[in-house]
């Protein structure tokens, strides 16, 4: 390889083999796809709250006239949840920190009371894993393509096997034909010595 391919090769195939020793490390399987926390299980009145909070925190990016400078209100709803999630673990690190501050000021302006706080970052927290419903669609088309390529291994080791079965018989009726006339040969011999043997007997017999 020319040292432009070497790097080329570098460039596009070292970031996928970091990302995939980052999920291993992080007790995540290779090739499983990423999927972001879900506000869903919260009940109706958090969920409100929770919209209200994604307005203040991210004022400068949504809502703007010129849409294109807007973020997409699902990144901004995925990225909430997250802080909600964790926020108590991230002020116990620094309560003093000014992203704290921030969401703290908030939280206060949404009237979010510390008790719903702690009770949202437990919801989340406790909620069972989420699996994204492509995922599953893909691991049941993997498992039926893997179906089909053994059913299509097994019909051709069969179409394989047909024209060996046929010369086997072949083989197998040539061999057997010399013996097979041998035989027969034996047999009619025995029964000309059987016949020899009893017309003498007879001859004998009126002699």
């Amino acid at each position: 390889m020319t040292k432009v391919s070497k790097a080329f090769a570098y460039v596009f195939n070292a970031p996928q083999g970091d990302r995939k020793v980052a999920r291993v490390l992080s007790g995540r399987d290779v090739n499983e796809t990423p999927v972001g926390e879900d506000g869903e299980i919260l009940d109706h009145g958090t969920q409100e709250e929770v919209a209200r909070l994604q307005e203040l925190l991210y004022s400068s990016c949504s809502g703007l006239k010129e849409r294109r400078l807007n973020v997409s209100r699902k990144v901004l709803a995925v990225l909430t949840v997250y802080l909600m999630k964790y926020f108590p673990e991230l002020k116990a690190l620094s309560p003093s920190a000014p992203i704290v501050m921030s969401v703290e000021e908030c939280l206060d302006a949404a009237g979010i009371a510390r008790v719903d706080r702690l009770a949202c970052s437990a919801a989340l927290n406790n909620s069972p894993p989420r699996h994204d419903k492509q995922d599953n669609e893909n691991e049941a088309k993997s498992r039926e393509c893997k179906g089909c390529h053994h059913s299509a291994v097994v019909n051709v080791l069969i179409a394989m096997n047909k024209p060996t079965a046929a010369r086997l018989t072949i083989l197998e009726a040539v061999l057997l034909k010399p013996k097979r006339k041998h035989a027969a040969d034996e047999d009619q011999e025995q029964q000309s010595s059987s016949d020899q043997e009893a017309a003498q007997a007879q001859n004998e017999a009126v002699n």
